[in-house]
């Protein structure tokens, strides 16, 4: 079975909050599957748990030790490529999902088939994240050797073509670099340096733009910013010429927490090409959680 969408998924906690996820993304993408990377201390939680009742929900058996802004998504998302490569999954659109991600309007899988990759339009400005990424000279040059001018996206919303990731996993240099630092996520002892070298680098390098941040070693500036916003849309979708804006409504004027007024403005349809929303509370009776959960279900019901 081909797929609409592969959707791939970081989850860490609360498997409720995790299950209605699950069934949000069914009712709304019911032609697509998804790739659950499982945080290895939500492992045992997780275990106790079927999810039999959630057709093609597939859980990468690789389980790393994650982490915040510190280059953790970028390798859970490559690790969930990986493995679909490995299973065979076939699909049509790739795209990274929030575990406190929900859909509120259908036809999301109509609107990816228009279009080859993502893009987006509104202009971010010169960030933390953007010029830490340009002193990790060793993530750098893996990205550099695709030959593309750098570019920072929020990886909310965003899709690219299979073709484009197979491109992108064929590159020898941005592999190597996964492997030889996939170590850091799965060997207890390198975490905690990785843990300890993100607080210990966010202290030394802050927002402390000069020449004195050139001399600390590497490693230092390696896992202190959320690399999946730089790594990704720099390396895939570029040569492209169906490109769509992104599906996800982000509300950068509310430190982007997103009211019930921004979910009915979605689900209205009066935001063209946009499907889902985020941030909603990973609390199961969170009041807007609430309210998408019934929307859907209310339509649901109708149907029948």
């Amino acid at each position: 079975m081909r797929f609409k969408i592969l959707f791939s998924i970081a989850v860490h906690e609360k498997m409720d909050v995790v299950l209605d996820m699950l069934k949000n993304i069914q009712h709304y993408a019911p032609d697509s599957a998804v790739v659950l990377h499982v945080a290895s201390d939500f492992q045992e939680e997780f275990s106790r748990y079927s999810l039999t009742d959630y057709t093609n929900v597939f859980t990468n058996p690789e389980s790393l030790i994650t982490g915040f802004s510190d280059q953790t998504l970028f390798f859970v998302h490559y690790a969930n490529l990986l493995f679909a490569e490995s299973t065979g999954i076939q699909f049509d659109k790739w795209s990274m999902f929030a575990s406190n991600q929900l859909f509120v309007r259908e036809g999301v899988e109509c609107y990816l088939d228009k279009f080859d990759s993502s893009t987006y339009t509104e202009k971010l400005d010169f960030d933390i994240h953007r010029y830490r990424f340009l002193q990790d000279n060793v993530t750098k040059a893996a990205v550099d050797s695709f030959g593309f001018e750098m570019r920072k996206v929020p990886p909310e919303g965003t899709f690219y073509s299979r073709a484009d990731i197979l491109i992108m996993l064929s590159n020898k240099k941005l592999h190597t670099f996964f492997l030889d630092n996939l170590k850091y996520f799965v060997t207890p002892k390198l975490a905690q340096k990785r843990v300890w070298l993100n607080k210990r680098g966010k202290k030394l390098i802050r927002a402390k733009f000069g020449l004195a941040v050139r001399i600390f070693p590497n490693i230092f500036k390696r896992f202190i910013y959320a690399s999946e916003e730089l790594i990704f849309p720099t390396v895939l979708g570029r040569s492209n010429k169906r490109i769509g804006e992104i599906y996800c409504f982000l509300n950068w004027s509310n430190n982007l927490e997103v009211t019930k007024a921004d979910v009915d403005k979605v689900a209205s349809g009066c935001l063209p090409g946009v499907y889902a929303v985020k941030r909603v509370d990973r609390v199961l009776d969170d009041p807007l959680r609430v309210y998408i959960r019934e929307s859907f279900q209310d339509h649901v019901d109708s149907s029948l």
